[in-house]
Order: structure tokens, then sequence, then C-alpha cells
């Protein structure tokens, strides 16, 4: 166990509120409770990082397959992928969106549904 003055110099700087700690158990709880709580924020983090995950992409099963639009406008919020756009050596560079309430169609770059914070895959 540490005394309280052991315990504080383990501390971090910005962690001056632990400094009026004295006592043995004191101080061993006062750590505990500080790595708890970093463990706790880098398990935040990490389950955070998890939710931000790129959809994978299959861009030969691209077409006809079926997206949600995270943050929708005009009510449009699901989208079927109607044609792929090809660049002259047959590799995809796009592909075209059609809404599916009201058939307006648009053309995306067929990477940016990769990105998980605004497309979903399938309909939800």
């Amino acid at each position: 166990f540490f005394t309280g003055l052991e315990a504080t110099a383990l501390l971090p700087a910005h962690c001056s509120n632990y400094t009026k700690c004295t006592g043995a158990v004191a101080a061993h709880g006062i750590l505990l409770s500080y790595f708890r709580q970093v463990s706790f924020a880098a398990y935040r983090k990490s389950s955070a990082e998890r939710r931000v995950t790129m959809n994978q992409i299959n861009p030969n099963k691209l077409l006809r397959s079926k997206w949600t639009a995270v943050a929708p406008k005009q009510k449009e919020r699901h989208f079927m992928v109607t044609k792929l756009i090809r660049a002259e050596n047959e590799d995809i560079i796009a592909c075209e969106l059609e809404a599916v309430i009201n058939n307006h169609l648009y053309e995306l770059d067929w990477q940016a549904l990769k990105d998980s914070s605004c497309w979903l895959m399938g309909w939800r």
C-alpha cells in the first residue's frame, strides 16, 4: 500500500483533488478509483470507435443493394443502387442511388457508402 504522498506522486498533475488523501488505505482506494476511471474512459472510447466503423462493401455486389440514410433529407431515407458508373478500365468509380419514396436519382461516389455515420446497409 502507498501512503498519501506516495499515491499522489503516481497520479497525473491534473488530479490535484487527490492530494488531500492521507493514510495507506485511502490512498490505495483512490488509486484504484482513478485507474478504474481511466480504464472505463478507454473502454468508452473504444466502444464509440466501434460504432463509427466503416461499412464493408463488395463492389461486385453493390448493384441493387439497399441503403438507409442516417440523416434523411426531404423524407428520402431509403435508397437502392440502380446503376454502377465505371471507368474505362472497368473499375467502379460511382453509383446511382434511387430514392424509394419519390424515385429521385442521385450520383454518389461508391466509397461514400462505406461511411457508417451517413449510410446504413439495408433498409431500417
